[in-house]
């Protein structure tokens, strides 16, 4: 008679147990449906963040407005603006006309990018547009 004492007391543990592991299955699903909620939801796909070169290196010869635009996420096809990262004056006449585009999608104006690069030797344009730091120990004592 021990052994069905036995049985039945692991009967609720695993009940307990089986119920536990739908409970994690059903929250890993509703997490990944609430993260990516498919065609008619509102998230986006990675791939759909990035502007192609043309968008964002220029005037389209649309009639939308300047301040109407995709998102400003580095991409693969994001487009690039130098052939190295640069600094300075140098900096500043490679970009040429293009240096508006690129103080916009630092949230900066023209006169504060050109300022900052000329000002901060350690400011550079990276070759997608974005200002990065380039760190030096030339000053170390």
């Amino acid at each position: 008679m021990s052994e069905t004492a036995d049985q039945s007391s692991r009967r609720p543990v695993l009940a307990v147990a089986v119920l536990a592991v739908v409970l994690v299955v059903i929250a890993v699903i509703v997490g990944m449906l609430m993260t990516n909620p498919g065609p008619g939801g509102t998230a986006v796909p990675s791939s759909e963040l990035t502007e192609t070169p043309a968008a964002t290196t220029g005037p389209s010869g649309s009639d939308t407005p300047d301040d109407e635009g995709g998102d400003m996420t580095p991409g693969s096809t994001f487009g690039a603006f130098l052939p190295e990262s640069m600094g300075g004056e140098e900096a500043i006449d490679e970009l040429g006309d293009r240096i508006a585009v690129v103080a916009k999608r630092n949230n900066k104006t023209v006169e504060e990018l050109s300022d900052l690069l000329l000002r901060d030797r350690s400011a550079q344009i990276s070759p997608e547009g974005f200002i990065v730091y380039k760190d030096s120990f030339d000053n170390a004592e």
